[in-house]
C-alpha cells in the first residue's frame, strides 16, 4: 500500500486531486487512507494551506472502536497530524501572508497544546 500511495502522489496529472477529493467525500467520514494521500499530494504540489486543512481534519476524527484499545497511540497520532498541520500552515503563511492563514495557524498551535498536555500528564502518572 505504501508503494501505491507513493505512486499516486507522484503522478503529475490534473485529475489526481479531483480523484482524491472525490474519494474522500464519497465515504461518510472520509477515508483515512485517501485523506492521507490527499495531504501528501498537496504538500508535493506546494499547496501547504490545503495540506494543513486536511491534516487538521484528520486530527479531529473521532476514535474508531479499534483506537479505544490503544488510546495512547491515537493521542500520538493526533499530535503527529497536528504537528504536520502546523508545519504546513507555517509554510503556507510564508508563501501567502493573509490574516485568515495566520489565524488558522494560531488555532492549530492551540489545538496542538491540548494533546501535548494530555501526553505529559499520562507520562507523569
Amino acid at each position: 500500500m505504501k508503494l501505491l500511495s507513493c505512486s499516486v502522489v507522484q503522478i503529475n496529472s490534473p485529475y489526481v486531486e479531483e480523484y482524491l477529493k472525490r474519494s474522500c467525500s464519497s465515504q461518510p467520514n472520509g477515508s483515512i487512507v485517501m485523506m492521507d494521500l490527499l495531504w501528501k499530494y498537496y504538500e508535493k504540489v506546494k499547496n501547504f494551506g490545503a495540506a494543513a486543512r486536511i491534516l487538521s481534519k484528520l486530527s479531529e476524527r473521532e476514535s474508531q472502536p479499534s483506537d479505544r484499545e490503544q488510546p495512547e497511540l491515537k493521542l500520538q497520532q493526533r499530535v503527529e497530524y497536528l504537528s504536520r498541520a502546523v508545519m504546513s500552515a507555517k509554510s503556507a503563511t510564508v508563501r501567502t501572508v493573509t490574516g485568515a492563514e495566520g489565524e488558522f495557524l494560531h488555532e492549530l498551535e492551540e489545538k496542538l497544546e491540548v494533546p501535548q498536555y494530555r501526553q505529559l500528564t499520562r507520562h507523569c502518572m
